[in-house]
């Protein structure tokens, strides 16, 4: 399954962002096999996210900004 993430910011750190995506309980996500980042946008490609129904997340990156992050589950 692949996942497009938009509004990525330059503060939002790649490792951060990727435990968070595996994370069951945190973004309901699981093992990523493949993440390309480019710009303010990434890419990521799950191994199996099997029953997962989600089909997008919108949230606040951080209380400092009031800029949102999209991440969408196609």
């Amino acid at each position: 399954m692949e996942v497009e993430i938009l509004g990525l910011t330059d503060d939002v750190d790649t490792d951060f962002l990727i435990l968070y995506l595996e994370s069951k309980r945190r973004s309901g996500g699981g093992p990523v096999t493949s993440f390309t980042r480019t710009g303010n946008q990434a890419l990521v490609t799950f191994e199996n996210l099997s029953g997962f129904c989600m089909p997008h997340t919108r949230f606040t990156q951080s209380p400092e900004t009031s800029e949102d992050c999209f991440i969408l589950w196609t």
